[in-house]
């Protein structure tokens, strides 16, 4: 007999909370609002309701509350400097400089195919790239993959780079 008691104080819970779930959902659409209707003719100063602004007028900062530190202010008056005509310099030609890229190589991964495309992983300027061997990026060229180091090409120079 207990289990048929809860049995049906659950179905009361479950009913009870459909039926919450169904009345929300019904009652806006039961209830009619009335309209209110304002009058045209009828006109607002806006003068009467506004307050005016309190101003006032703020003292120099004398000391950073982060810092802790304190600055020296002048009751003087700053004047305003004087602008002076400055000669509006000639345009130089551009020259882009390139920088050669830093390089580390962290080591390589044979393939099944005679071991000639191992994946080697480099990293350029902070960026990491899986390049295979003869794979070109960003201007680097791997040439030749050894166990400690790898021989790469930028441009027309060919380097060495050593494990890390």
């Amino acid at each position: 007999m207990g289990k048929k008691k809860l049995n049906i104080i659950l179905l009361l819970f479950v009913a009870g909370l459909w039926g919450t779930v169904v009345y929300r959902y019904a009652s806006q659409y039961l209830y009619k609002q009335e309209a209110v209707f304002v009058e045209k003719d009828r006109v607002f100063s806006l003068n009467k309701n506004m307050q005016k602004k309190d101003t006032f007028e703020m003292d120099p900062i004398k000391r950073d509350p982060f810092l802790n530190k304190s600055y020296a202010t002048d009751n003087k008056k700053t004047v305003s400097p004087i602008r002076i005509a400055k000669k509006v310099p000639t345009r130089e030609p551009i020259v882009k400089n390139t920088y050669f890229p830093t390089v580390e190589y962290y080591g390589y991964i044979k393939s099944n195919n005679d071991g000639k495309k191992e994946l080697v992983m480099i990293k350029n300027n902070g960026v990491l790239m899986k390049l295979k061997m003869g794979e070109e990026r960003d201007g680097l060229k791997i040439l030749k993959v050894f166990k400690d180091s790898v021989q790469l090409s930028y441009g027309k120079k060919v380097f060495f780079v050593k494990k890390n």
